[in-house]
């Protein structure tokens, strides 16, 4: 199914790169906000699908009270959240004007 498609829209995770291997653009939405420290676990570019064409929707900041933070260690302490919340700051806007971008 996803070799059939003109492009596939998901977050990080085995889909959209398994897309990727299939030469099929990719629009990832990634929970990496611009605002947070740059070495965590969701850093989006250690991990986005690449040799494709590829576009990487995150939020603009860290949603209220998320402790993607440093310790004194400077050690990434994660997240304090059990479920999403800083993936909701990309605006469905943001994504159709990317679709659109991609298909035309």
């Amino acid at each position: 199914m996803i070799s059939l498609s003109s492009l596939l829209i998901g977050n990080d995770t085995g889909l959209t790169h398994a897309a990727a291997a299939l030469q099929v653009p990719v629009i990832e939405i990634n929970c990496h906000p611009y605002n947070s420290p740059v070495f965590t676990w969701s850093f989006y570019a250690r991990f986005f699908p690449w040799k494709i064409r590829c576009a990487v929707l995150r939020p603009q900041k860290a949603a209220k009270g998320c402790e993607l933070l440093t310790d004194e260690t400077s050690q990434v302490k994660g997240c304090c959240f059990n479920e999403a919340h800083c993936i909701r700051g990309v605006q469905p806007e943001r994504v159709a004007k990317m679709v659109v971008k991609f298909l035309g």
